[in-house]
């Protein structure tokens, strides 16, 4: 995995020092790929997101391995049995979440909470692989997020034209020197005539992710938040 490399140190310290791990970004910034390399070679990846107590026993007999990976904790709605499974279990558990505001305060007293850093263009640019003039770019567009900039990599590739050529092909538009997707577009759109909150958004855009969305406006800087609500920032 390109990049995190203090997040990374900080987490295998704690994981020696036998705490528990809950890892926080926000959705495609590789919380999974992260917690799969840090609790090593043989872990067990939870399907569901419900504590396995039948395994307590097991793990007690077997030294092979004592982790957990469990994504998306702040989904799960039985998180105070997993605060009880905390207690019992003698191993690591690492847990994911796009949304630390919905995890229960039992479990993160329970664990050491660790925050995804930024990506550098650098990183994003070597994630993309592409290279060359074009490696910028494809970063910038990637909004800091590695899996956008890894797809946007393998599409320009797959794609054999220009830049020019591919960035009209997904429809990217320049604004005060910025090229912005048609999604971000419709977000900025939809502010134009003042603050709008934040499920008032989701209701006007037809979109599969505000969320992304709108961390990426807000990383160039073209939106920011106030007690109204979302504001354009132009």
């Amino acid at each position: 995995m390109i990049g995190q490399k203090r997040t990374k140190k900080i987490g295998k310290l704690s994981l020696e020092s036998g705490a528990n791990l809950i890892l926080v970004a926000p959705s495609g910034h590789g919380k999974t790929m992260l917690a799969g390399e840090l609790a090593g070679s043989v872990y067990i990846n939870l399907d569901s997101p419900y504590p396995p107590f039948e395994i307590l026993e097991l793990f007690e007999w077997n030294s092979v391995s004592k982790r957990i990976v469990c994504d998306e904790i702040h989904s799960c709605n039985k998180q105070d049995e997993w605060a009880i499974f905390l207690d019992r279990f003698l191993g690591n558990v690492i847990f994911t979440t796009t949304d630390p505001e919905k995890v229960i305060e039992a479990i993160k007293t329970r664990c050491f909470v660790l925050e995804l850093a930024a990506y550098s263009i650098k990183e994003l640019a070597r994630i993309s692989g592409v290279w060359g003039r074009n490696s910028k770019l494809i970063a910038n567009l990637s909004r800091g997020i590695p899996r956008r900039a890894s797809n946007l990599g393998i599409l320009f590739k797959e794609f054999g034209g220009s830049m020019q050529d591919f960035l009209d092909m997904l429809g990217v538009e320049v604004v005060n020197n910025t090229p912005l997707f048609p999604e971000e577009m419709a977000y900025l759109a939809a502010l134009e005539n003042g603050p709008v909150g934040r499920e008032n958004l989701k209701r006007l855009l037809n979109l599969a992710d505000v969320q992304e969305v709108e961390l990426s406006l807000l990383r160039i800087g073209l939106v920011k938040i106030t007690h109204a609500g979302r504001e354009l920032n132009l």
